[in-house]
């Protein structure tokens, strides 16, 4: 990017060069989209839907520019092998601590009646709670009573209950 920064026409003359190409090939370009899609859908993993098409995207997209560099000789095909194995792999990595975090947001099936636990914890007093807002002190109060409502501080409100419920992930 440093090099495209300090001569902007690098990467104009790049992106001429390679629309050239494209545009000159693109039957097969097409050819060979179609194929690494069937076989994108063909494969089965645990990768949610969107991380799948994300990584199926950046990889048709890289393939593309190798084909590219082989066909204008700028690279051997052994040479391109090298270099998408290297990309393949740092971004499979990628994909799946994504893939990770995105399972790890989604709520835990299972079957809690959060209202009741709130309900028998509250009338065990392992809450205490602010009379007003105006009273509520984070570090004495777990919530503060509202209008005849009981609001809570999340992040209070999970330790607690994970006390008593310890498969409670999040709230």
């Amino acid at each position: 990017m440093t090099e495209c920064q300090e001569e902007p026409l690098i990467l104009s003359t790049f992106l001429d060069y390679f629309l050239d190409w494209y545009i000159s090939n693109f039957d097969m370009v097409c050819k060979l989209i179609k194929e690494w899609l069937a076989v994108y859908r063909s494969t089965k993993t645990n990768i949610h839907a969107r991380l799948q098409e994300t990584q199926f995207l950046m990889e048709a997209a890289y393939k593309l520019l190798l084909t590219y560099r082989i066909d204008r000789g700028f690279i051997s095909q052994e040479a391109a092998n090298e270099q998408y194995n290297s990309f393949y792999q740092q971004l499979r990595g990628i994909i799946r601590k994504q893939n990770t975090r995105v399972y790890q947001t989604k709520a835990p099936k299972t079957d809690i009646n959060y209202l009741a636990l709130i309900r028998t914890m509250y009338h065990e007093g392992h809450f205490t709670l602010a009379e007003s807002a105006k009273d509520f002190e984070a570090k004495f109060h777990d919530g503060v009573l509202h209008n005849g409502y009981i609001c809570f501080r999340r992040e209070g409100l999970t330790k607690k209950m994970q006390a008593i419920e310890p498969s409670i992930i999040y709230i």
